[in-house]
């Protein structure tokens, strides 16, 4: 007949010492007074809730006579087993964590708790699953479209891009006063995109409320780290969702990221439902992907960037007057009109940066307050 296997039982020192004291007739007591430490120490050595200094352990020698080494080396065994598996455990969730998600910056916005006894539960709740398993993400960067910027490839990091985006989509979910969507009002608003930059911080506030008129959920999320992420365009309860990082507050960035956004929204709603759109728009050598040059062909398109080319094709010297002239007759911000310019090469960046002017104050408002999940 097999052998029938008993479980292993971990001893630890405190068993050890209680046999000891068992055959000599020992109290607590008494071994507190021989050892000249307090009961309660006693009391902790012998539960085994706290470990055997090698100040103890030459103590324990002296008046059990084993030697120092065998109470270090069984007082080590005993915890790297019973306590090992369970911090090894929480170590390698931590691992997968951080691997995916900038776990300090997210925690710096309030978005994940600092205390680390919660941090799994609440990663787990951000994602929406019931185990710490992230291969979904693999898929689901294989399906988002990302535009970003070739300065920025080897620090960049999609994981912490999708992650960025699954807080847009937690934040889109409690948008649920937003009216239904009309493919045909965004189109008309955006044809008039243009005259809401004419009016500076004002035509914002009021272009973010006709958006949300026209069914399309409005976002301000601040970026993580390695992402450089200036907007995003998706699918959330049957409502188109822009998003913006504010990461850029130049009235130029705002408006042209807003309008590259509404561009994917209308051109690639059928992509939206499947897929994310996550742009950068720094001023370098852009990795394009299917749909952005649409957008930004669109983003042209209503911001006037024709017409200003036209204006300026040509001149030498380009001069503030000109371009409040242009603004004028185009019925654009004048901070548009530079920072198209400065991006053509036809300005450069060291000039007229003061007509593009910061928004970030305006936008704060949009902006979504910290929430701990």
């Amino acid at each position: 007949m097999m052998t029938q296997l008993k479980p292993f039982v971990n001893i630890g020192p405190g068993d050890v010492i209680k046999d000891e004291m068992e055959f000599y007739g020992w109290s607590q007591k008494d071994l507190a007074e021989i050892l000249d430490v307090s009961e309660k120490h006693i009391s902790q050595l012998l539960t085994n809730k706290v470990p055997i200094t090698a100040n103890m352990a030459r103590l324990l020698s002296s008046v059990f006579k084993q030697s120092p080494e065998f109470w270090i080396s069984l007082d080590v065994k005993y915890r790297t087993s019973a306590e090992g598996d369970s911090q090894c455990l929480d170590a390698k969730k931590r691992a997968q964590i951080f691997s995916v998600m900038p776990v300090r910056d997210m925690q710096k916005k309030g978005w994940l708790p600092k205390n680390k006894d919660k941090l799994v539960e609440a990663v787990k709740k951000f994602w929406n699953i019931a185990e710490l398993n992230f291969s979904m993400l693999d898929k689901w960067l294989a399906d988002a479209c990302y535009k970003k910027s070739e300065a920025f490839s080897s620090k960049f990091n999609a994981y912490f891009a999708r992650t960025w985006v699954q807080k847009v989509i937690l934040e889109a979910e409690k948008n649920t006063a937003v009216p239904t969507y009309s493919k045909e009002k965004l189109e008309r608003l955006a044809e008039n995109l243009h005259t809401y930059t004419a009016t500076g911080k004002i035509g914002i506030e009021q272009f973010i409320g006709e958006l949300k008129k026209c069914g399309v959920i409005f976002l301000v999320v601040h970026h993580l780290e390695k992402t450089y992420t200036d907007g995003a365009a998706c699918w959330v309860n049957d409502r188109p969702v822009v998003a913006l990082t504010a990461r850029f507050s130049r009235v130029d960035n705002f408006w042209f990221t807003v309008a590259h956004e509404i561009g994917h929204v209308l051109l690639h709603s059928d992509r939206l439902v499947d897929n994310i759109f996550v742009d950068s728009t720094d001023n370098e050598d852009l990795l394009e992907r299917q749909g952005e040059d649409e957008a930004n062909n669109f983003a042209g398109h209503v911001l006037k960037y024709s017409q200003i080319c036209q204006r300026f094709k040509g001149l030498d010297r380009i001069s503030e007057l000109r371009i409040k002239e242009c603004a004028s007759q185009e019925n654009l911000h004048p901070g548009i009109i530079v920072g198209y310019l400065q991006y053509e090469k036809m300005l450069s960046y060291r000039n007229l940066n003061h007509l593009k002017v910061c928004v970030k104050d305006t936008l704060e408002k949009f902006s979504i307050s910290q929430d701990i999940v």
